[in-house]
């Protein structure tokens, strides 16, 4: 599923077309389940977060891709562990 564009018009501050999606959207960037995206974005305090709409939380999906390629350059605790032992 690709995000389709949005009319001409709505741009981001720096003039980049506006991406944005829901959880369905955001999973797809993450290659994850809608419900482990949603975890993931929980715990991290929902990186991207535009509006929360009458049909649940709306996203900058360029926002959610950075915040991604960040997140898997950085270890996670389990990781950290494993280096110290």
């Amino acid at each position: 599923m690709t995000t389709p564009p949005l009319p001409d018009g709505y741009t981001t501050p720096d003039g980049k077309p506006l991406r944005i999606g829901g959880l369905i959207e955001v999973a797809e960037v993450l290659g994850l389940t809608k419900q482990a995206a949603g975890r993931a974005l929980k715990r991290a305090g929902g990186p991207g977060l535009v509006a929360e709409l009458a049909m649940g939380p709306v996203y900058d999906l360029d926002v959610i891709k950075e915040w991604d390629m960040e997140r898997k350059k950085t270890p996670g605790p389990a990781a950290t562990k494993a280096r110290e032992v």
